[in-house]
């Protein structure tokens, strides 16, 4: 894959070449850009987008968060985000889109292509699409240890169209939250006005520690939030229980909700979740106005 500059540079014949383009010999994705057969990959998409943009081009947006492995590869011909220098004259085509960056950032190489940084891509995004998908893909970023937290403030810093959205995420992230649905239902147990848990709470038991998604202490009460991933084999359904019955044991009561009950029925679960303290505290002998100016880290106390 090459462009046609080149081509006519090394010595082809313009009348030849776009004889060549017009009965198919040669595929042309986008206008200037020869290829011996048109693009099949993501790859060769964005290979060809960037012959057509110039040097200074490079992969960003979802293009960007595919190429990291976040995102995932679109079916058939995808559409291709590619970010230009500010100033820089080209055209959007169809199935591609370029963005003009003011600030141009610092790009890796994947794979041969030029592209955003994961932490740029995510803030380029926040806003864009769902923002729960933007949450899912910034805690994974962070879980799997490819960004840190204080990164994702910095970047989402320098972005003031998507700052709001952006400082929203890292708040979640910074309280602990190591998924999509953990930032959505903390950031709602917050907007409620409830207590605040402590996230990803560590349980000692006869078998070892073990740890919640969410915990009260002061009414030794958590929840969990089950993942698809979670109970893809009967092994791993079986130790998951296993596991909570050691921590109730223990004399912490747990709730259960799945990811996708915290993305669309939120509030459903902030109702149970309200209700379930109140009658936790009532059993424990507590005022619920006591629970409810307490720290997430106050310990239980009877009485």
């Amino acid at each position: 894959m090459t462009t046609r500059r080149a081509l006519l540079r090394a010595g082809v014949g313009s009348l030849w070449l776009r004889r060549r383009t017009a009965d198919g010999t040669f595929d042309e994705p986008y206008p200037g850009v020869v290829a011996g057969v048109p693009p099949t990959t993501l790859h060769e998409w964005v290979r060809a987008g960037l012959l057509y943009v110039g040097a200074d081009g490079w992969a960003s947006h979802n293009t960007a968060l595919v190429l990291h492995g976040l995102m995932a590869m679109p079916m058939g011909i995808p559409q291709i985000h590619l970010s230009v220098p500010h100033g820089a004259r080209k055209r959007p085509q169809p199935g591609l889109v370029i963005h003009q960056r003011r600030r141009v950032p610092d790009v890796v190489m994947l794979n041969g292509l030029p592209c955003s940084q994961l932490c740029d891509a995510l803030v380029d995004v926040a806003g864009v699409i769902p923002l729960n998908d933007v949450r899912s893909m910034a805690a994974e970023a962070v879980r799997s240890k490819r960004v840190r937290v204080g990164e994702l403030e910095v970047v989402g810093g320098r972005s003031s169209a998507n700052r709001r959205v952006w400082t929203g995420i890292v708040e979640e992230l910074m309280a602990g939250a190591i998924s999509g649905p953990e930032m959505v239902v903390w950031r709602g147990i917050k907007d409620a006005g409830l207590p605040l848990p402590q996230l990803n709470f560590k349980v000692d038991t006869d078998e070892g520690p073990r740890y919640l998604d969410g915990h009260w202490r002061l009414l030794r009460l958590g929840y969990e939030i089950d993942g698809r991933s979670v109970h893809a084999q009967a092994e791993a359904f079986d130790d998951d229980r296993r596991r909570h019955n050691q921590v109730q044991a223990g004399g912490v009561n747990i709730m259960h909700f799945s990811g996708s009950q915290a993305f669309s029925q939120l509030g459903e679960v902030l109702t149970m979740m309200e209700s379930t303290m109140r009658r936790r505290a009532e059993e424990l002998g507590i005022r619920w106005k006591r629970v409810m100016s307490s720290g997430a880290s106050e310990s239980p106390r009877m009485g």
